[in-house]
């Protein structure tokens, strides 16, 4: 037998009966039985009476603690790639996937034969609920890029306007520097107001730099989730 999920050194795994050999009159074999016929009447969900059944027994009365390839009292288990290279739950790779690992014996289809119609119903009705709520979400996430495209429009022009002022404001030092050297202002006063205006312009810059920082991230992390 094999396991069908489980990770090296996992106590969390499960061990699938679906694909095994048996010697005649096997303890292992008639210890299923035997629980199978008392406990089971075909009306159970059918993992009860499989997967449960079979790793609860090994684990019970032959001492299975963790996932891996390993010979446990005459019972050889086989990682989850020999038999079931597909979980479950990703079962519909089967329609993707080419080629399988080297030690792939078998490939279990998970043919779904077991499925009662509620059980049918279940999954759709599941499926629906997933996809409008996915909608949903996807609806959310454009909505807040647009909102954050159109802040971050809004913090680079301002960027661009203080950058501008900047420019305008420097070449008004340059001219005033000028006139001081030309004796025309007095230095104290002409390099007070000076200073002033570049640390208040300087602060803008800085201020509007690191909005568009900010914004820049949040715009990467919701186009991130949006591709999710």
């Amino acid at each position: 037998m094999g396991f069908e999920s489980g990770n090296t050194g996992s106590a969390d795994f499960w061990v699938n009966n679906a694909i095994m050999g048996s010697t005649p009159n096997h303890p292992f074999v008639n210890e299923c039985e035997q629980n199978l016929l008392s406990r089971f009447d075909g009306t159970e969900q059918a993992n009860l009476s499989s997967p449960h059944l079979v790793t609860n027994i090994l684990k019970t009365q032959y001492g299975l603690k963790e996932y891996g390839r390993q010979l446990l009292n005459n019972i050889m288990l086989y990682e989850k790639e020999v038999f079931y290279p597909i979980p479950v739950d990703k079962v519909y790779l089967l329609k993707e996937v080419n080629t399988y690992p080297s030690h792939t014996i078998a490939v279990h289809l998970w043919g779904r034969t077991w499925f009662t119609n509620e059980m049918l119903l279940e999954e759709m009705d599941n499926l629906r609920k997933y996809t409008h709520e996915l909608n949903e979400y996807i609806e959310k996430m454009t909505r807040d890029l647009n909102r954050s495209r159109e802040e971050l429009e809004m913090a680079n022009t301002r960027l661009t306007e203080v950058q501008n002022e900047n420019a305008t404001f420097k070449f008004l030092a340059t001219d005033f520097l000028k006139k001081i050297e030309a004796g025309q202002l007095t230095l104290e006063k002409s390099s007070t107001e000076t200073n002033g205006k570049i640390n208040e312009l300087m602060n803008d810059i800085k201020a509007i730099s690191k909005q568009q920082e900010v914004m820049n991230q949040k715009l990467d992390a919701l186009k991130l989730a949006y591709k999710k």
